[in-house]
């Protein structure tokens, strides 16, 4: 087990420090082409003001500890105050994306008022039928928004993005107290305002930002499960977890690797107790089958009930994996510089044109066609500048989706106060460089936290929980540097990186100030 906690640390570490290097040195932008200096700014002040914060919140702690009921009441404060500014700022920045989340919300919009199907509903579904259950979900509550009398469709849609991302935040919040403790849990809650509540995709109701609760429960079951001793209970939570995996994975594939990574810690960590006994691993195992089971009769179920069950012939239109890894090696000119892996047209049309029986076969060609283009050396480099264009960008490619960066933005409100909030929050609003620089400093901050777990040989960090965080990030890395991907892909696994980050800070601050205090101390 440890040598999978020294090598997941060192090797996320590793990828991270290459993405802060590159993206300070030599910025690879989506929509927005921002000035580093705010930047670099906010991320020196930020590490500076790090120490301190994170020992003040130690001295706080015990105190909040010892007074179990302002602890809950301070935590829901805060919670309460991060779905606040979600709605706030989702409200004020609403915009018809233009891409599959307008496509999304368009056809759950029809269903719900009742209106004929568009002509290419059907074809849409069937060729990407993950988002099946994210249409029949957005139709439920729209049409539960309209039952209660609540007409604007698009602002239900950002209150359910904000109960998603606010829920998920209180997982990642529990799972921080288990994994780093109350001051990791705190900081997790801290480093959430920032992205949370400040959040870029607060007004667009996708699988990027209605997923995000799946993958932060599996995290925090698993460090329940690590717990238990019981059998039974055990069993109980790899069923959850089965359960949460395949609905996640429903609404956004990408969320297996929470489940994958679990597992396979699970397995490296229990390796020599089943060699003794089968017991554990048997009903583990049995339970998490039966978790996914009923995850997909659930969401089964709820496709089927809303009528959103693939048409004859869909198979035709269905684009397979080997077609997005296809689409995940190359690169095309993008606003400011190359987009890498990103959505290509002419990939699409050329995977729908192709015969199906040939489909698999013609998409690998084509990757090893573009890698073999490449050479190895430039296959590597074009891998490096993926890996700092989708690991590197704070905003998580917001505003960089089909026409969200038109100008001026064809905002749905125009209010005053909505117009305040647009200044800060809209892609051309005159104050959002101070916003954006506010996320990139304290993204890299973050991955830099995240990288610095490699730094301690022992303790918590090297325990099964991080170990099952870190890997889960290690496979989302995977994915975005050989598939389609962009930044936006990566806002899934945003509570992963804060309790991480937050989990770091919580041990190396006071071995800083340690340090400090040594070094000043008289006599010395």
């Amino acid at each position: 087990m440890r040598l999978l906690a020294r090598a997941t640390a060192l090797v996320l570490g590793a990828l991270l420090l290459v993405v802060v290097v590159h993206t300070v040195l030599s910025p690879l932008y989506g929509a927005y082409r921002y000035d580093t200096s705010p930047v670099l700014a906010v991320l020196v002040v930020l590490a500076v003001a790090l120490v301190p914060l994170t020992l003040a919140v130690s001295r706080v702690a015990p105190w909040l500890e010892a007074r179990p009921w302002r602890r809950r009441l301070l935590v829901a404060a805060v919670l309460a105050g991060l779905f606040v500014l979600q709605l706030q700022i989702g409200w004020a920045i609403r915009v018809a994306p233009g891409w599959d989340a307008s496509m999304v919300a368009g056809i759950a919009e029809r269903m719900a008022l009742g209106l004929p199907d568009d002509p290419g509903q059907q074809l849409y579904v069937a060729t990407y039928p993950n988002n099946a259950l994210i249409v029949a979900v957005l139709h439920v509550w729209y049409g539960l928004a309209l039952a209660t009398g609540h007409p604007d469709l698009w602002s239900a849609g950002v209150v359910l993005v904000a109960l998603c991302m606010t829920g998920a935040v209180a997982l990642a919040h529990l799972a921080a107290r288990r994994l780093g403790g109350p001051v990791a849990a705190y900081l997790t809650l801290g480093l959430a305002l920032v992205f949370v509540g400040l959040s870029p995709w607060s007004a667009v109701p996708y699988s990027d930002t209605l997923t995000m609760p799946f993958p932060a429960l599996v995290l925090y079951l698993f460090s329940l499960e690590r717990d238990r001793r019981g059998t039974a209970a055990r069993a109980a939570l790899w069923a959850a977890m089965g359960a949460a995996t395949y609905v996640g994975y429903a609404l956004k594939p990408t969320a297996v690797f929470a489940s994958a990574a679990a597992v396979v810690v699970a397995l490296v960590l229990g390796a020599r107790a089943w060699r003794r006994s089968w017991r554990v691993l048997v009903a583990s195992g049995a339970a998490v089958v039966g978790g996914v089971v009923a995850g997909a009769l659930l969401a089964g179920q709820l496709v089927a009930w809303q009528g959103m069950e693939p048409a004859a012939g869909a198979a035709e239109q269905r684009l397979d994996v080997t077609h997005f890894l296809k689409m995940g090696a190359q690169q095309g000119p993008g606003v400011h510089n190359d987009y890498f892996g990103a959505y290509r047209e002419e990939d699409a049309a050329e995977s729908r044109a192709t015969p199906l029986e040939d489909r698999t076969r013609a998409n690998l060609e084509r990757f090893g066609q573009r890698v073999a283009d490449m050479g190895p050396l430039g296959y590597a480099r074009f891998l490096e500048r993926k890996a700092a264009w989708t690991l590197g960008d704070g905003s998580f490619f917001a505003w960089s989706e089909g026409q969200m960066a038109v100008e001026p933005t064809p905002f749905l409100v125009s209010d005053p106060a909505s117009v305040r909030v647009q200044r800060w929050f809209g892609l051309h609003g005159d104050r959002y460089g101070a916003t954006f620089s506010l996320w990139q400093g304290t993204w890299l901050l973050v991955l830099l936290l995240v990288a610095g777990a490699a730094l301690p040989r022992r303790g918590t960090q090297l325990q099964a929980v991080p170990t099952m965080a870190r890997l889960s990030l290690l496979m989302l890395a995977a994915f975005l540097l050989l598939f389609e991907a962009r930044s936006r892909y990566v806002y899934l696994y945003l509570p992963y990186f804060l309790v991480l980050a937050a989990a770091t800070a919580a041990v190396l601050a006071p071995a800083v100030s340690r340090r400090v205090r040594d070094r000043v101390r008289p006599g010395r």
